[in-house]
């Protein structure tokens, strides 16, 4: 036999191409995150350009199958949907200064009421055949494929998370569950066709169900009943954190849901709804801090948040804590109990100064059990950047001496959402300066636009945005003026704003009338409506908040003039 030697024999090259984008515009449309399913379970994926354009780039997007998936979000801006536009393209764009920032799209999974299986489906992305980058001009973004799961005919539970741990100072948490679909028999007849669930505690020392909503019993006799009239309403339950009085640390805990074994839905029996992990923090012998949750997101025309602090626990000394902002540009503390915290700092230069500060927040031991107010105020920061969460960090008391439970205790930081308005139509109305009255007492309030009006067409002689004033009840208040617009008479007002004053804050005053009535004082509003002509879109059909008044009664009412005599 002869062996061949494999010395010399060549193996055969690879051949590769390398594909050029040097002067090509591209997208990077990332995974999707994960399937959608028929309980409206969302999925998201993002899109960023591949290089800098030279122009803003507009894509447009829509669902092959709205009634598997719906583009719910983009770019954090929710998508209404309506049954005429299911299959209308959805706009994203891409700001030439931000164009390497990623885009997030949101797909919401859609209920078929189809045993169709797991079903296919795409995110088609179109390009921008209008932009000026001829780089980018019919560049087909690639589609995004997606698939939502089946779940008709499957008798399933939907059991939540917990919304928080349970503590030792009877801190309560909350879950929901519900069903899948109706309960049948399967014999026509829905009567008797329930299902019910039956639940208690793995450690009633711990933590115990304190209230069922669309159920009945407590602690370890609990059931959730779903017949098929209300099988789709979801059911709330309550667990409170118990004290052991033992220093054990934090404890978990289960709530366990049981089977129903009897229903006479074949889908449902012997289905194992999942239980709900718990935690029960251990308080005794510890300093804690009880944070509440944020009252509202902040914005950039500086609406303002706020979240209590307070102990857990009584100290035997003073405990001061320190908080800072993680980003001074997206929110600032504006308040601490009710006291103003200056900040030395340009408005328009975040990075100066003081913006990366801790400010200091002294908790007295008498008060230890009384809520300490944060108020956090948002700022503008002229980038149209989305929606920026931040972060207020608190820092404990490393320097306690006399209460080692409070030393190197760690309070929890509060997240918080900075919504951006840049490149939003919005208009900002002040409340009244005051009430009126029939002696003609004077109120005032004000009004300014976000950002300047622009139709787009490199032309702003007639960008012009107006809003139309109005009293509900010119029997107890009129418009009698109105700085930097206009009125032709007692029932037309307008206030106007160009391109050129945009940002002129325009001043209405409003005059009470006397009715010659006694009919007490009287609530009334001014009355502003959108413009519905403008040019400028982010305008267009905007309706301006209105402005409650209230005109104070003196008919009837006997006064006297101080004679002075001469």
């Amino acid at each position: 036999m002869c062996i061949r030697d494999s010395r010399y024999v060549d193996p055969p090259d690879v051949a590769l191409k390398n594909i050029d984008l040097t002067g090509k515009g591209s997208y990077y449309v990332s995974a999707v995150s994960r399937s959608t399913d028929e309980n409206g379970i969302v999925a998201n994926f993002s899109i960023r350009l591949a290089s800098a354009p030279t122009d803003n780039i507009t894509i447009y997007l829509k669902t092959s199958d709205a009634t598997e998936g719906r583009i719910s979000r983009v770019a954090g801006t929710a998508v209404v949907w309506s049954e005429d536009n299911k299959t209308a393209y959805v706009p994203l764009f891409i700001s030439k200064d931000s164009w390497n920032s990623p885009k997030t799209v949101e797909v919401t999974g859609q209920w078929d009421n189809l045993s169709d299986g797991d079903q296919s489906y795409a995110i088609i992305l179109s390009s921008d055949n209008t932009t000026k980058d001829k780089n980018y001009l019919y560049v087909d973004p690639p589609d995004a494929s997606l698939s939502n799961l089946d779940l008709t005919d499957k008798g399933t539970f939907y059991v939540t998370e917990a919304l928080g741990d349970t503590d030792e100072n009877e801190t309560w948490t909350t879950f929901t569950v519900r069903l899948s679909s109706a309960p049948n028999s399967g014999d026509n007849s829905t009567s008797g066709d329930n299902v019910t669930i039956k639940m208690r505690s793995s450690d009633p020392g711990e933590g115990v169900i304190t209230n069922v909503t669309g159920g009945s019993g407590k602690d370890d006799n609990s059931t959730l009943v779903f017949t098929a009239s209300d099988w789709s309403a979801e059911r709330t339950v309550t667990v409170t954190g118990v004290a052991d009085n033992y220093s054990d640390g934090d404890q978990n805990y289960t709530i366990i849901l049981s089977q129903d074994n009897d229903t006479t839905d074949m889908r449902f029996r012997y289905v194992d709804p999942p239980d709900v992990s718990l935690k029960n923090i251990d308080l005794t012998g510890k300093g804690g801090y009880y944070i509440s949750a944020i009252s509202n997101d902040t914005d950039e025309n500086k609406v303002k948040a706020t979240f209590n602090v307070r102990l857990a626990t009584a100290p035997t000394s003073d405990v001061k804590i320190w908080l800072k902002t993680s980003d001074a540009s997206e929110g600032r503390i504006s308040k601490i109990n009710n006291t103003t915290v200056s900040w030395n700092v340009d408005p328009d230069n975040a990075s100066a100064d003081n913006t990366s500060s801790y400010v200091s927040l002294l908790i007295e031991k008498d008060e230890w059990n009384s809520n300490q107010t944060i108020e956090v105020e948002g700022q503008w920061d002229n980038i149209s950047d989305g929606d920026q969460s931040y972060a207020i960090i608190i820092e404990g008391d490393n320097q306690t001496d006399s209460d080692r439970n409070y030393r190197y205790v760690d309070p929890p930081d509060v997240t918080l959402t900075n919504l951006d308005l840049t490149d939003k139509g919005t208009f900002y109305v002040s409340k009244a300066s005051r009430d009126t009255d029939e002696n003609g007492q004077k109120a005032t309030f004000t009004v300014r636009l976000s950002s300047q009006p622009d139709d787009g067409d490199n032309n702003t002689t007639n960008d012009n945005v107006t809003i139309y004033l109005s009293s509900s009840d010119p029997d107890e208040g009129k418009i009698v003026g109105i700085s930097g617009g206009g009125f032709t008479n007692t029932d037309n007002r307008t206030v106007i704003f160009k391109a050129s004053d945009w940002n002129s804050e325009r001043t209405v005053t409003v005059e009470g009338v006397a009715d010659n009535f006694s009919d007490g004082d009287q609530n009334y509003t001014i009355i502003l409506s959108p413009d519905n002509d403008t040019e400028d879109r982010r305008f267009r059909y905007v309706d301006p908040p209105d402005v409650a008044l209230k005109n104070i009664d003196l008919t009837g009412k006997g006064s006297y003039l101080s004679l002075i005599p001469i």
